[in-house]
């Protein structure tokens, strides 16, 4: 096995780490931290010449897109309810119901993303980025590698029932969940051999009394499933090294809970944190910071 020198790893890593500690400067929205963290350390700058290793390029692309989409559908805030697509669900024929429809009013969620990653590509990432939708037409998983980042975020979490499909190039495309909830295959066909996923189930509802929290409880139920079923076909039949990073909440976390995002990151720290001795015994990076001393 290769050895990634520990100091080469930290040097990358930490301050990618440092920079999304939201407290120290709550003036500025979230995706806004997140871009000026990747421009200051190299993220969107073009393609280095001294690349990484592939479980480097994997771990910290993973990472990046999960963080990314994650913040993405956190920071719509607004809770604003699209009173004309209300009005398409009680009146279809009226109103012309058709697949582009979704409860909430996207426009605040898409005016975040557009101010904070502007006109960039996939193609300006410095690490290989690699986002997953569904095709809302077949049910297929798409990755989506390349052209816009607004339009590849805004369609990785289109939300069912939430937010409208969105399409991208001749697709119409929804949250990547409903094709697998955890992505781990994308990595591996990336030929990543050491997988760091990071993931948590989707929450039941607490009460059923409405025909919104009934949909939402159904996919809960279908997605968790689907969620435990791929991860345990991906450790069965694949020969690469998955570590789950599963973060237990120390509080219940809702659809629209942006305040809790702090909590959400410690709990997410704290998980991470219990699987680091673990990564570095299998990168061999142990072995290495002793033959340093």
């Amino acid at each position: 096995m290769r050895t990634v020198p520990e100091d080469d790893l930290n040097n990358e890593i930490d301050p990618a780490f440092a920079g999304l500690t939201r407290e120290r400067d709550p003036g500025r929205s979230v995706e806004e931290r997140v871009v000026a963290t990747l421009r200051r350390d190299g993220g969107l700058r073009g393609r280095a010449k001294d690349r990484p290793t592939a479980r480097r390029i994997m771990a910290i692309a993973a990472g990046i897109a999960l963080f990314t989409v994650g913040l993405a559908a956190g920071e719509y805030h607004a809770r604003l309810r699209d009173t004309r697509a209300l009005l398409k669900a009680l009146f279809p024929k009226l109103l012309r119901f058709d697949e582009r429809w979704g409860m909430r009013d996207d426009a605040p969620v898409l005016a975040a993303l557009r101010k904070a990653f502007g006109d960039l590509s996939f193609e300006s990432m410095k690490i290989p980025l690699h986002l997953a939708a569904t095709d809302f037409n077949n049910g297929e998983q798409v990755v989506l590698s390349s052209g816009s980042l607004v339009d590849a975020i805004r369609a990785s979490i289109a939300i069912p029932f939430v937010f409208k499909p969105w399409k991208v190039g001749d697709r119409l495309l929804m949250d990547g969940f409903l094709s697998d909830p955890l992505p781990v295959g994308v990595a591996i066909k990336e030929g990543a051999d050491v997988i760091i996923a990071m993931g948590f189930e989707s929450p039941y509802q607490t009460r059923i009394d409405s025909p919104a929290r009934f949909a939402f409880q159904l996919s809960s139920v279908m997605t968790n499933n689907l969620l435990k079923s791929n991860f345990a076909f991906h450790n069965i039949a694949h020969h690469s090294e998955v570590i789950p990073i599963v973060p237990v909440f120390s509080q219940r976390i809702r659809l629209f809970d942006t305040e809790k995002i702090p909590a959400i990151i410690e709990d997410g720290e704290r998980a991470a944190e219990e699987q680091i001795p673990y990564l570095k015994r299998l990168l061999g990076l142990d072995g290495a910071a002793a033959a340093a001393r």
